[in-house]
């Protein structure tokens, strides 16, 4: 036996009773008759006391937690006995929902009573209503004396849309003015060709700007951009001479504004050579001849439109004003169209 079994054993009071017992025998061996003692004996016999006392120790913890299991799947039950129970008692039978229909009293028209006129009813109150509206009206047009003095004027001119800026020529890079529309301009329709039509109003007047110093015209974008050298010499070379030049009126007449947007097809032509963009040109001056009411040019310059665009169609990636190939094949559609070329 190891000094640590020995220690442990000592521990245990039985053991150490025992123990004790064997030296208190040997301390006594002269005044008794001799016995022989076997010391080992006693220790196992302690040891196995031990084991045994904790075997019934572990057999109690065992029987304890099986009770309390028990206990408590007991508990369970009786719990979900008593919920069935109250859930049973908030149920009603067939037969007393039966006898509840049964019992329901029936509406019942008294035909003692006077009959109802709702023809008058609804004339009160049709009448009521009307006088609320009126009053209402009254209210609006009393706390908005300015709203309704503007009403009652006459419809803006051409001229309250207008308003004039300044512009550098890209070729001889002088600045010239141009007219320029508002934003917003009272819509009334819009044609198949998608020529807007204003109210009173024409911008296609003005959508080219010509240079009153050289005579350069093109569209606002085109006009605003910087122009290659080669393009620029070109024009130069051409314009020097102010044969081209246009004297700047505010007022555009019919005339004058198809003479500029042509030219503007014409340097177009002399420059970048963009179909799409001398079309777009061509377009504008058949939607200025419409608002005139000159129907065969109008068709004229619609015409050459749609073909130039057929050509774009055929030679270019990209069309001058954003146009998108689908809208380009509608404004070839669209042109012949309302020219009736079918």
């Amino acid at each position: 036996m190891s000094k640590e079994e020995l220690l442990r054993l000592l521990q245990d009071e039985d053991v150490a009773s025992a123990i004790f017992n064997i030296v208190k025998n040997g301390a006594v061996r002269e005044k008794k008759a001799p016995q022989k003692v076997d010391g080992a004996a006693a220790v196992r016999e302690a040891v196995a006391k031990k084991r045994e006392r904790e075997a019934e120790e572990k057999s109690s913890i065992s029987q304890n937690m099986i009770m309390s299991i028990r206990a408590k799947v007991e508990r369970a039950a009786a719990e979900r006995e008593t919920r069935e129970k109250q859930e049973q008692s908030f149920e009603v039978p067939t037969e007393e929902l039966d006898a509840a229909e049964d019992s329901v009293i029936p509406f019942s028209v008294n035909s003692d009573d006077e009959e109802i006129d709702f023809e008058k009813r609804l004339a009160l109150l049709q009448s009521h209503v009307n006088q609320k509206t009126q009053e209402e009206e009254e209210k609006q047009r009393q706390s908005s004396p300015q709203k309704n003095q503007s009403e009652s004027q006459q419809t803006k001119t051409d001229a309250d849309y207008r308003i004039l800026v300044e512009r550098l020529c890209p070729v001889c890079e002088q600045k010239t003015r141009a007219v320029k529309y508002k934003s917003r301009l009272p819509v009334v329709s819009r044609d198949l060709d998608l020529c807007v039509q204003y109210n009173g109003i024409n911008p296609y007047l003005y959508t080219v700007i010509s240079c009153e110093h050289c005579g350069f015209a093109a569209e606002e974008k085109k006009f605003m951009s910087k122009l290659p050298a080669r393009h620029k010499q070109a024009l130069t070379e051409f314009l020097v001479s102010g044969a081209m030049v246009t004297p700047f009126h505010e007022d555009r007449s019919v005339n004058e504004a198809v003479s500029i947007t042509k030219a503007a097809a014409l340097f177009s032509e002399m420059t970048d050579r963009s179909p799409s963009r001398q079309a777009n040109l061509y377009l504008t001056i058949g939607w200025i001849y419409r608002y005139a009411g000159d129907k065969e040019s109008e068709n004229e310059y619609l015409l050459k439109a749609a073909e130039l665009y057929e050509r774009a169609l055929a030679t270019e990636r990209a069309f001058a004003g954003n146009l998108s190939s689908n809208t380009v094949m509608y404004l070839i559609g669209a042109i012949y169209f309302l020219t009736e070329d079918y």
